[in-house]
């Protein structure tokens, strides 16, 4: 049985919309991932961790780790969107890719749109329009 084809722009969606699921992580190397079920098991984890700090009148230390693994997997699914999102294509084909004759062609394409995302759209604007936000 052959491996299916593995875009990287899935993968950086999944990554990007999707954080600490461990969705990506699934996506690239199916239900046997360990790093996809870590993340998915920390972030609920951090949902429980969120429901119980709301819940209880004191501040429990328990439920401020649990609130802390949680961020972790948001943090980690986001690193290695990053990481893999603006990985060559050629590199990224090598690995996951190496079965199939056709190649992606969206590297530039996906690194140009980390840059110029809404919070770092200012980047992405020329001086001439920076200035004429401002005055």
């Amino acid at each position: 049985m052959s491996t299916p084809f593995r875009s990287k722009l899935i993968f950086s969606a999944l990554g990007l919309f999707l954080p600490g699921t461990g969705f990506n992580c699934f996506y690239l190397l199916g239900i046997k991932s360990f790093w996809g079920w870590i993340q998915l098991t920390s972030l609920i984890a951090g949902i429980l961790g969120f429901l119980l700090l709301n819940t209880s009148p004191e501040s429990s230390a328990a439920a401020w780790v649990l609130i802390v693994l949680g961020f972790i997997a948001l943090e980690a699914s986001w690193l290695s969107t990053i990481v893999f999102g603006l990985r060559p294509d050629e590199k990224w084909d090598a690995q996951f890719n190496a079965s199939f004759q056709g190649k992606q062609k969206n590297g530039v394409w996906l690194a140009s749109s980390d840059l110029c995302n809404p919070i770092t759209s200012d980047w992405c604007r020329s001086d001439d329009e920076l200035s004429s936000n401002w005055f």
